[in-house]
């Protein structure tokens, strides 16, 4: 619990989304094995974009890339399989991945990637879930403010940032 307390003080100084995963990389979650993640928001056309990403080397090909529905939704990867329901645990097939599902209000607004250096065994699948949930939450509750937008006094649109 300290872990979570300490990770959402943090959230309040405001850090990038590259730097949420590099510290549950290297920091929260690196007991676990964890050597990769990555989080992304769908936007309301389906379109998705990578928010955050720490460990990967392609990492620079997906900056500020906006990938359509209609694209994303017809990968074939262990992610994408399970984001879609085609694979209905929260497991790739070789235990070495995990998807989480972030959500605003109930309803998903992206989603986070945990790829891990070996796989996990059966009996720790629950243990790490439930960790990486931990820090999920605070996450998209995170991204639902930097995503919300407030009206000023004087009738004009503010955004957090301002």
């Amino acid at each position: 619990m300290t872990q979570i307390r300490k990770f959402i003080e943090w959230l309040s100084f405001h850090p990038s989304c590259d730097e949420i995963s590099r510290a549950l990389v290297t920091e929260y979650l690196h007991d676990h094995g964890l050597r990769a993640m990555r989080f992304g928001h769908i936007n309301n056309d389906d379109s998705a974009i990578v928010l955050g990403q720490f460990g990967y080397e392609d990492a620079e090909q997906w900056r500020n890339l906006v990938v359509p529905g209609s694209e994303w939704r017809n990968w074939n990867l262990p992610a994408i399989d399970i984001m879609i329901g085609k694979n209905k645990s929260q497991w790739s097939p070789d235990s070495q991945l995990c998807v989480v599902n972030l959500r605003d209000r109930g309803v998903i607004q992206g989603n986070a990637i945990f790829e891990f250096s070996t796989p996990i065994a059966q009996d720790k699948k629950n243990q790490v879930f439930e960790s990486i949930q931990d820090f999920c939450v605070p996450i998209a509750l995170y991204l639902s403010f930097i995503n919300k937008t407030f009206t000023s006094s004087k009738g004009g649109v503010v955004l957090p940032s301002d």
